[in-house]
Order: C-alpha cells, then sequence, then structure tokens
C-alpha cells in the first residue's frame, strides 16, 4: 500500500498514552518506519504544543524527519 497512501498523520509516543510527542523524543523507531512511508505524501504532525500560538514543536518534527532521510539515503 506505500505507493497508494498519500497523506500521514504521524505522532511520537512512550508508548503508555496518547501523549503526542515530538518526533524523535519518544519510542517510535522512525529509522525503521521511514523506509516504509511514501516519500511523496504530505504529513500532519500531531503535538501536543507547549504554546499553542508556537508551532516550533512540530517545525522541529518536521526537521527530524528530514535529517533522518538523508541519512538514511
Amino acid at each position: 500500500l506505500k505507493d497508494q497512501i498519500v497523506h500521514y498523520h504521524l505522532v511520537d509516543s512512550m508508548g503508555q498514552t496518547h501523549d503526542s510527542l515530538p518526533l524523535g523524543t519518544g519510542k517510535i523507531d522512525w529509522r525503521g518506519v521511514l523506509p516504509c512511508l511514501n516519500p511523496n505524501a504530505t504529513s500532519i504532525y500531531e503535538i501536543n504544543l507547549s504554546n499553542q500560538e508556537d508551532c516550533q514543536e512540530q517545525l522541529q518534527s518536521h526537521a527530524y524527519l528530514t535529517r533522518l532521510a538523508q541519512a538514511l539515503d
């Protein structure tokens, strides 16, 4: 289904609750997940922001995945 998926809802977690952590700070193995994702799909990062008027944690999550993808290439 990889090529058929057009959008992802990404969230990291410690695995006990739906804690919506910035990507790379929970227990999700993004290095293992990333090759399974369609690189042409769009994504939204579900994160409990520390400040609802500042999306820095979402931007950091995007930067984290971008760096990881570059390292895997």
